[in-house]
């Protein structure tokens, strides 16, 4: 997951996939009856490496999830809000001296709160240190289907009221790799899947993305070759 090439996410790309979602089919409808694409943990696996296998996390977090009140050790919260704050956590990670416990649960904890299930706060929800309280368990956790269950039901939230669109919480960066991947342009010299090396999220620098944006200025959003199946055995 560190391996990430730096990519900016595309907005108004980020508002065409969340809003072209057909919850109840479970798949993003693409203009045009071009055809559909859906989301799921294969995805997860082919695009970031999470194997789907192990515990259930949510089940972790209990009744609550991430509403849920949890008593965090002083050593991870701001002293004045009693938060864990992002940027506290990096700057403790950075200034470790041994790479103990306290270490591998601030790193997990901020691939929590940046990557794996992001809320779009400068803070991780203090629910999320009942996934790293025991450092053994942290391992045996699937963060594949973790990662996709707090993406989609960010989207559905969304969904709910599309006047007053509000970004869902979640790993949003899996929706734009999805899309790029399963929406080929039509020109092959343009995209070349068998070429691309796995996880997929390695292929997608900032100048491959910006070469996808071109194509889509020019055709259309959604409009291009659907390959829904993106599994290396099938490419």
């Amino acid at each position: 997951m560190l391996m990430i090439p730096s990519v900016l996410m595309r907005k108004c790309l980020l508002k065409f996939i969340i809003k072209s979602s057909a919850l109840d089919r479970k798949r993003f409808i693409m203009p045009s009856k071009n055809g559909a694409i859906s989301l799921r943990t294969e995805d997860v696996y082919d695009i970031f490496g999470l194997q789907n296998k192990g515990k259930d996390a949510m089940k972790a977090l209990g009744k609550g999830g991430l509403k849920a009140k949890v008593k965090v050790p002083s050593r991870f919260v701001d002293s004045k809000t009693g938060e864990m704050m992002i940027d506290d956590l990096i700057e403790n990670i950075v200034a470790s001296g041994t790479y103990d416990d306290d270490f591998l649960r601030r790193i997990v904890l901020v691939l929590l709160g940046t990557v794996l299930a992001p809320q779009s706060t400068r803070e991780v929800p203090n629910a999320y240190y009942k996934l790293v309280h025991d450092v053994e368990a942290i391992k045996a956790f699937n963060w594949n289907t973790f990662t996709l269950r707090i993406c989609v039901e960010g989207i559905t939230k969304t969904l709910s009221d599309l006047e007053k669109f509000t970004w869902p919480i979640g790993n949003l960066a899996l929706i734009q790799y999805m899309f790029w991947e399963k929406v080929q342009p039509l020109d092959e010299e343009a995209f070349d899947p068998l070429a691309h090396e796995y996880p997929l999220m390695l292929n997608w620098s900032e100048d491959e993305a910006m070469k996808h944006d071109a194509y889509d200025t020019a055709y259309g959003r959604g409009n291009g070759t659907i390959d829904d199946v993106i599994s290396e055995k099938y490419r």
